[in-house]
């Protein structure tokens, strides 16, 4: 397969980020980097920088995200984000599940601006409608193949 870019925005959760910076060497590409070669840009929220900087700060290191910040664009939490993810939060409720604030709030930006999600905690993330979600990249540019398809 051709390692062609899909074109697109991807939404990247703090899990993928913290994989990718503890990947140490280890062979193979992370799922940041594969992401990075198959998608024109890569998003984060605030509050993605922000869990993945409280882990730094916690074990007293520097910014774990300073070498690589440029890489993303970062999408700041205005009252439209706040207010989808509000939205997510009570919908999550309703169902009779339990999501945290970081959660609801990289949800609903992803809903509200038509993202697709990478984290590899599915689970967190499960049943939200209008929420496109995979695991990997390549799990990613299937549904978006799917995707296109179905519009077609």
């Amino acid at each position: 397969m051709a390692d062609t870019k899909a074109g697109r925005r991807v939404l990247v959760d703090a899990c993928i980020l913290i994989s990718h910076l503890r990947h140490g060497g280890k062979p193979g590409p992370t799922e940041l980097e594969q992401a990075a070669s198959r998608f024109d840009d890569l998003v984060i929220t605030a509050v993605t920088a922000y869990e993945v900087e409280c882990g730094a700060r916690a074990a007293k290191r520097g910014s774990d995200l300073a070498h690589i910040l440029p890489v993303f664009e970062i999408v700041a939490v205005t009252f439209a984000e706040a207010d989808q993810a509000a939205k997510v939060y009570a919908e999550q409720l309703r169902g009779n599940m339990r999501m945290s604030s970081p959660d609801a709030i990289v949800a609903g930006t992803a809903r509200l601006h038509g993202l697709p999600l990478l984290t590899s905690n599915l689970k967190h993330f499960e049943g939200i409608e209008g929420l496109r979600v995979a695991g990997t990249t390549a799990a990613l540019l299937i549904d978006e193949q799917e995707h296109h398809q179905s519009q077609e």
